[in-house]
């Protein structure tokens, strides 16, 4: 049996008056989710801290059987989806330019998002931020899903990812100085390195800001009345850490299909091929292509989470269109389905996972049937499935007749899948 992962971020919503106190899914047709749910059951997966938002990226990292100390951060993320190559004596950091103004307290925030700022102003905006500052190289990257990625590099090593955020987050706050995060540190010499990466990184940050200030860009848009792109603000500083593969883990061959930059990324740091398309239709298309190829294939669905619905009707019919794409898995042979969604909350500019479970499809011929016909967020509270969040992968290594029976030790590892034979040392 193979599988294909579907991943819909911000699908579940609240009720709304305009939608006759019904959420978007409960207002939208969606025949192909509904015949999903019939062929199989429903329910509830749990994120990794109930009620504490995150980035979904991070949900699915721990999903997949990682702990939270192997996570690199979503900088470093964001860094492989833009096709750097990661450096062991660099950290990497999401940086994104905004307005601010200068007060008794600091610099405050006042617009993260200027709409009326040119790519060609943008760009020339970058061009000024100094590559080489106290000791360290710097050099900025734009992300194609959201800000920007900044390489901090000593060549020594002489460096460390943990230290604080300067981006304030909440609206009309105050940037942030960057401080060492001593809880963080393992050692004395990493105590150190973390100080002295803190106190060179606020120092590249006020010059950044004084030579964004004086650019002939921001003079004239203050002579317009405009707001001035005059800060640079980090968070999720991270660093290269070396993890057991996704196949090492599970003993899948899988493909990871996306339009988001930031799932390539997570894709190249587990090791996972991945396909770039253009949108759920393409992906949905891919996977069955690849079917024979893979055992496991993971599509994530970006479009409510890029931010361009306006509203809840609008955000019905996506839904619809994103239903109608789904015609070609609802008879497939042999394919378990799995199908998670969430609810998303707007923080910093971005959508991030608000804290609430994900709601469940575990859709196959061997999978038992609930008494569920509609897919509603209401129906997968009510439907039988409770899954933590660190179960999933076993769910679907037992559907897929992949699980090894509890206790077995084939080989020098400790395993939870069923290894092939050709894997595994023969005694001769």
């Amino acid at each position: 049996m193979k599988t294909i992962v579907l991943d819909f971020d911000g699908l579940l919503d609240d009720p709304y008056e305009i939608l006759d106190n019904k959420t978007p899914l409960e207002y939208a047709k969606t025949p192909n989710f509904d015949k999903l749910v019939q062929k199989g059951s429903c329910g509830l997966l749990s994120p990794y801290k109930k009620g504490v938002p995150t980035y979904s990226v991070m949900d699915l990292f721990l999903m997949l059987g990682y702990s939270r100390d192997e996570f690199p951060g979503i900088s470093v993320l964001r860094a492989l989806g833009e096709d750097l190559e990661l450096n062991d004596n660099a950290v990497y950091i999401e940086c994104t330019f905004v307005s601010t103004i200068e007060d008794n307290y600091g610099h405050r925030v006042i617009d993260r998002a200027s709409c009326d700022v040119t790519d060609k102003e943008l760009n020339q905006l970058m061009a000024l931020i100094p590559t080489n500052f106290e000791g360290y190289e710097f050099n900025l990257k734009a992300c194609a899903d959201y800000g920007c990625v900044l390489t901090m590099t000593d060549k020594n090593g002489w460096i460390s990812d943990k230290i604080s955020d300067s981006d304030p987050y909440y609206p009309g706050r105050h940037i942030n100085k960057i401080s060492p995060v001593y809880e963080l540190c393992d050692s004395p010499g990493e105590c150190k390195r973390a100080k002295s990466t803190a106190e060179a990184l606020n120092k590249f940050l006020l010059r950044c800001h004084k030579i964004l200030e004086n650019h002939e860009i921001n003079i004239k848009r203050k002579r317009k009345g405009k707001y001035p792109i005059n800060f640079l603000i980090t968070r999720f500083p991270g660093k290269n850490i070396d993890i057991s593969t996704f196949y090492e883990k599970y003993g899948l061959k899988a493909l990871s299909i996306s339009n988001c930059r930031l799932a390539k990324g997570f894709s190249r740091f587990v090791k996972v091929d991945y396909l770039l398309t253009k949108d759920l239709s393409e992906s949905v298309n891919s996977s069955i292509k690849y079917l024979d190829n893979y055992d496991l294939i993971y599509v994530k669905c970006c479009r409510i989470s890029e931010g361009q619905i306006k509203d809840p009707v609008e955000k019905a019919a996506v839904i619809e269109e994103m239903d109608a794409c789904l015609d070609k898995l609802t008879d497939l042979e042999d394919v378990l389905i799995v199908i998670t969604s969430k609810k998303l909350s707007k923080m910093m500019g971005a959508f991030v996972n608000s804290g609430n479970e994900y709601s469940l499809i575990v859709s196959g011929k061997n999978v038992r049937k609930d008494d569920i016909s509609e897919f509603t967020e209401k129906n997968c509270y009510i439907g039988p499935l409770r899954i933590e969040h660190n179960e999933i992968l076993n769910l679907i290594l037992n559907y897929m007749d992949k699980a090894l029976l509890y206790g077995l030790r084939p080989g020098g590892y400790l395993l939870d899948y069923i290894p092939d034979d050709e894997d595994i040392e023969h005694l001769k």
